[in-house]
């Protein structure tokens, strides 16, 4: 009765299932970030040392900050599948990552999937699409006073903007990152610019990959828009969190703009659960690699 009952999605597969999306990846739950940023003794309302704390052991960071992670190597293998080219012989190069709800954990996802890119030697831009609720610039720890709302406002032509003046350039060698920047107007208005569309396709031309932060698609429609724009959407699923109804309706709408979902990535799920999936032995493994 319980299963009956019990609407989300939990396991590696069940997606698949309810969904029939490919399931790209999953990312396994980080138990490792908040029990060092607690046992370094920093209090929760002092924001400067938090910070500090935060770009360094934070979950977004864990393919770049600690390699021989589960987080770092499920990130890894998850870029494999969104990375292998598809029928026509092309991977995409434009993906917009997003979720159902708030607190999925795309921005995590959307993170570690950069640097992991990044790693294999090639030129990837993260993009803050999600205006309302920017992340990314204290993640990487830069300014947000200039971003993409700000290019997306101005009147100079884009093909005279030189990319070091539109992008940013973060610790780890080869990424880049486009804040979102000082927002003052809607964002899916300026998402439906064609100044927007023009944008993309000059970063086109100076990256390998470029992925874009969007909004959870709850009551907004900028993943939508952006969606639209790029060459295929990567839906995040927060395991036990995420129910099938909210995720089948984020599949029927990007249908009904005829938008391409590549597929969906399960986020923070617990491999203590795995039962048959024999995950405990890769887990002890990195804890051993890791000291």
């Amino acid at each position: 009765m319980r299963e009956r009952l019990n609407r989300r999605i939990s396991a590696p597969g069940d997606a698949q299932v309810f969904l029939d999306l490919p399931e790209l990846g999953v990312i396994p739950l980080d138990e490792t970030a908040v029990p060092r940023q607690l046992s370094n003794g920093l209090h929760p309302k002092s924001p400067a040392p938090a910070l500090r704390a935060w770009k360094s052991d934070g979950p977004e960071l864990a393919t770049w900050k600690r390699k021989p992670s589960m987080v770092a190597e499920c990130a890894r293998t998850t870029l494999t599948s969104i990375l292998l080219p598809t029928e026509d012989g092309n991977g995409p190069q434009v993906i917009v990552i997003t979720s159902p709800c708030p607190g999925d954990g795309k921005t995590t996802v959307a993170c570690n999937l950069s640097i992991a890119v990044a790693e294999i030697g090639r030129k990837v831009l993260l993009i803050e699409g999600d205006l309302r609720r920017p992340r990314l610039n204290t993640v990487f720890g830069v300014g947000n006073n200039w971003g993409l709302s700000d290019v997306l406002r101005a009147d100079d032509p884009l093909e005279e903007v030189s990319v070091a003046k539109l992008v940013r350039e973060t610790e780890v060698s080869g990424l880049y990152l486009l804040p979102g920047g000082s927002c003052g107007v809607t964002p899916s208005n300026l998402f439906y610019s064609p100044r927007m569309a023009a944008l993309l396709k000059r970063l086109r031309a100076e990256f390998d990959m470029i992925l874009m932060d969007a909004p959870p698609m709850i009551h907004l429609a900028d993943a939508r828009v952006l969606g639209h724009l790029s060459d295929g959407v990567v839906l995040v699923i927060r395991s036990g969190q995420t129910t099938t109804e909210s995720a089948l309706s984020v599949c029927q709408r990007f249908a009904e703009d005829g938008t391409r979902v590549l597929g969906t990535i399960l986020n923070s799920w617990d491999p203590k659960t795995a039962g048959g999936y024999g995950y405990g032995g890769y887990a002890n493994y990195h804890a051993s690699a890791s000291k």
